[in-house]
Parts: C-alpha cells; sequence; structure tokens
C-alpha cells in the first residue's frame, strides 16, 4: 500500500505561530498542541489543517502574538524534562527498593530494618562522601517494612515464574519431604533437579503448608496443582526421591505410584540421609552409647550461656595442651610426662576457676574422658613409631 506524502510546514515559525510543535510517537513525527497537549494525527501537520485545530478549540487564542505560543513551548518544555527526570529518578528508586529487599531476605532479617537502618546509614554516608543533595535523592526511596514485604514477595514469584519457565522444556528430578516448624505445623517441601545452560542445578521449587494428614493423594495434589498452575508437564519429571515411610515410598498406593501414573518412566530413589538414620537404629551398642553421651554433653552445655563459656574455656584449654605437647616432643623431651602433667594443672586450674553447684562432674569427667584420649593418643602414636 503506497503512503501519501506529507506536506509539512515550510518552517518551524509556521507551527509554533500557529501554536504547534513536534514529537516523535512509534518513530513518527505528529503535531502536538502547546495549549491542550493534544497529540493529531500524522496527516494533520498541513498548516490549514493545524490552523482549524487552533480556531475550533482555542478560538481565544486566535490571533496571539508568536511571543506567546513560544512562552507557551518553553512551559510545556520545562513541564516534560522535569516529568523525565522525574520518571528516571522514581525508576532509580523503585530498582533500589527491590535491591535492598532483596538483601534484607537473603540475609533472613527483619523487613523494618530497611527504614529504621539501612536507609538512615546510607543518607549519613552518601552526605559525608558525596553532599546533601545527593543524600536527598535517597530519602525517595521507598523502604517501609510493608513495601519491602510487597518487594520480596514480587522477587519470589517472579524467581518460581523464571524456574518453571525452565521446568517446561527441560528434565527434572523432584526430592519431597515433610517437615514441621517450631510451630509444629506440617509443611510440603519441593526441591527440583534440573539441567539448565549443561549445568546440573537444584532449587526450592515451593513450600506449602498442609492442613490435615499428609495423606499420599493429598500430597500428590498439591504438586499436581502447582504444575498444572505454572503449565509444567509430568513428563518432563524423570526421579522422585522421597523418605522411606509408606505415603511416600508405597508401590501400589503411595506417592511413588501416584507419580508414574502421570510420568511411568520416573525412578525413585530412598534419601540418603533418611537411609543413614535408619541405618544408625541398629549400630554397635559401644558406638551408640559413645553418640548419646555426645549428645547428651551437647545439650547439657547448650541450655545455658554461662555453660557455653566455660566450654570455649574448656576448648582453649585442650588447644594449649597439645599445642605444648608437640613443642615438648620436638624439644626431645618425654611427651607422656609433660602432657599429662599439664593436663592435671588445667583440670585443677578449672576446678579453682569454675564453681557450679549442680552438674560439676559432668564437667570433670569430660575432662578426664579428654585426659584419657590424649593418652591413648600419645600411645598409640608411639607403638605407630
Amino acid at each position: 500500500m503506497k503512503v501519501a506524502s506529507i506536506r509539512k510546514p515550510e518552517s518551524m515559525t509556521t507551527a509554533i505561530s500557529l501554536g504547534f510543535t513536534s514529537t516523535v510517537v512509534s518513530g513518527t513525527e505528529r503535531p502536538q498542541c502547546v495549549l491542550c497537549l493534544n497529540i493529531l494525527a500524522m496527516d494533520s501537520m498541513k498548516p490549514s489543517k493545524l490552523k482549524r485545530h487552533l480556531e475550533t478549540q482555542h478560538p481565544e487564542h486566535v490571533g496571539k502574538s508568536l511571543e506567546f505560543f513560544k512562552r507557551r513551548l518553553d512551559e510545556f518544555n520545562k513541564q516534560r524534562r522535569a516529568f523525565m527526570k522525574t520518571s528516571t529518578t522514581a525508576a532509580s528508586a523503585l530498582l533500589a527498593s527491590y535491591k535492598v529487599s532483596y538483601i534484607i531476605a537473603r540475609c533472613k532479617k527483619a523487613h523494618n530494618i530497611a527504614e529504621t537502618w539501612v536507609l538512615p546509614a546510607a543518607i549519613d554516608m552518601v552526605e559525608i562522601m558525596l553532599d546533601e543533595q545527593s543524600a536527598n535523592k535517597l530519602r525517595s526511596i521507598p523502604l517501609a517494612d510493608n513495601t519491602v514485604g510487597r518487594r520480596i514477595s514480587d522477587i519470589s514469584d517472579d524467581l518460581c515464574d523464571q524456574l518453571t519457565d525452565v521446568l517446561k522444556y527441560s528434565h527434572f528430578g523432584l526430592q519431597i519431604d515433610e517437615a514441621t516448624d517450631v510451630v509444629k505445623d506440617a509443611h510440603l517441601i519441593t526441591y527440583v533437579c534440573y539441567i539448565s545452560a549443561n549445568e546440573i542445578k537444584e532449587d526450592l521449587l515451593f513450600c506449602k503448608p498442609i492442613v490435615g494428614r499428609a495423606t499420599a493423594v493429598k500430597v500428590f495434589n498439591m504438586i499436581d496443582n502447582f504444575f498444572n498452575e505454572h503449565g509444567i508437564s509430568w513428563e518432563n519429571c524423570v526421579g522422585l526421591c522421597t523418605d522411606g515411610a509408606q505415603s511416600m515410598a508405597g508401590r501400589h498406593a503411595g506417592l511413588q505410584a501416584l507419580v508414574r501414573e502421570k510420568a511411568p518412566h520416573t525412578s525413585w530413589t530412598h534419601c540418603m540421609l533418611h537411609r543413614q538414620a535408619l541405618a544408625s537404629g541398629s549400630m554397635n551398642e559401644e558406638l551408640g552409647n559413645l553418640l548419646k553421651d555426645v549428645v547428651r554433653v551437647v545439650n547439657y552445655i547448650k541450655n545455658s550461656p554461662l555453660k557455653g563459656r566455660l566450654h570455649s574455656y574448656v576448648k582453649i584449654l585442650v588447644l594449649n595442651t597439645l599445642l605444648y605437647c608437640i613443642t615438648v616432643n620436638h624439644a626431645g623431651y618425654p611427651v607422656e610426662k609433660y602432657s599429662i602433667e599439664c593436663m592435671n594443672l588445667e583440670m585443677k586450674l578449672l576446678h579453682s576457676f569454675v564453681k557450679i553447684k549442680t552438674k560439676m562432674e559432668t564437667f570433670s569427667q569430660m575432662i578426664i574422658s579428654l585426659k584419657n584420649l590424649l593418652t591413648w593418643l600419645i600411645s598409640l602414636r608411639n607403638l605407630t613409631n
């Protein structure tokens, strides 16, 4: 189709005298009225049409001087520059808000830290390093706690969209487990392992609360609904990893069976950590008792900040003992004599330093065990040499 040529005004002075300037819309130059700011069609660049617009839409300004329309054009240009500057500043402030919210989410900090700590600190630093005008620009960054929460939610949705877009065209494997948080609410946690850019990557797919019992049908429906919402095909699922519970690993009515109905080629794997937990239930009695003692001692130390500080002090004593023994051994002295004497002196120092009325025997037994362990290591070293 042939486009008719458009005859433009002979000069810009003609257009300004009629109250018009030019603007570019979608790569095409079009007339724009400086009085009402309306943009006319491309074929309205003819002086006759510009004059008709002035006479019909703004009859009170017909016959005004050229200086009047130039003043209106200057005011219009100032407004346009101010609007463009404001738009640029708003876009930069919005991007800064998202970046700060992303950092807060990764550091797992409270949302109000941005408004109460990050922004005031940034303003002070910029004011000192640059100037007050640059620091005032930071005040336009929206960092309220509710705003940060919305930003984090938007970032989460965007990351989820990016991940699901990759899973639509890539094979992947699922790792599914049920977990309980500190308030005893059950959640279904699903990880996905997939190939992207010739690399194997692993990401969190979703974490959703479980209402009621975590049956195989309910767990499968949660995963299937997520796939349907994001357009993910079960045909791309080639692996499934769960624990050994009947609702997960069951071949006939468990989650494994339900997934294989959708994706028959899916291979099921028993989680390695759960297998180790099962294997530890039938371990050697001596090793089991040792692990129980370790757990009991660790729990006892963590129950009190004072006990934690005393435990740190004991570690320093043991480290100094080992370093002393190494030094004495290199000097050619009998290491057994000096190491045991040093341990005895540190035991006396610990008893004089620590004044605990209850369960003091736990620390004493721990020091004695460390002393026996060190003696055994020294004997073993002498035998191997």
